[in-house]
């Protein structure tokens, strides 16, 4: 955990002209810290596929305890919408640190590895076109670096633009 602290503070800190890196690629930081809420994105809607795919990393008890904390429902975390719809706020620090700092630790890890995009895939893919970890990725693509937004591109089913 060490390590994911001292990565987002690095990467926090550096200037606009200055380059971290994410899934193997010099990108900027802003691109970086989109990457680091895709992934989060990706490895959070497919709780539980994703404890299987990176339980060599370890601390999967701490990771499943802060997913499973965020999918119950927390009269301080929500409020409703206009339409009907509850939206979890941020605005709460989580209720337990330590499995929160393994989530960010497990997704660093992810983007550490220059091969982390072909991990990602059959979490991304899993995803039903539903589910909001699904509409999040789609919202998230076009900020995030070259390498996450081709990846979600891939297995999101992006809309692609059109030129001309």
């Amino acid at each position: 955990m060490t390590h994911a602290h001292r990565r987002l503070a690095e990467a926090a800190t550096a200037g606009a002209e200055h380059e971290v890196m994410s899934l193997g690629q010099r990108v900027s930081a802003q691109w970086f810290f989109n990457d680091v809420r895709a992934a989060v994105s990706a490895v959070r809607g497919s709780w539980p596929l994703a404890c299987e795919v990176f339980a060599d990393l370890g601390s999967m008890d701490a990771v499943t305890a802060h997913v499973d904390a965020l999918r119950r429902p927390h009269p301080e975390r929500t409020m409703a919408l206009g339409d009907g719809r509850v939206a979890r706020t941020f605005g709460h620090p989580p209720a337990d640190p330590l499995p929160a700092a393994a989530l960010m630790a497990l997704t660093v890890a992810i983007l550490d590895d220059p091969s982390g995009h072909h991990t990602l895939l059959p979490l991304l893919s899993a995803l039903p076109s539903t589910s909001t970890a699904h509409i999040r990725l789609r919202q998230h693509a076009p900020h995030c670096s070259p390498m996450m937004t081709a990846v979600l591109r891939g297995s999101v089913r992006l809309p692609h633009k059109a030129v001309g």
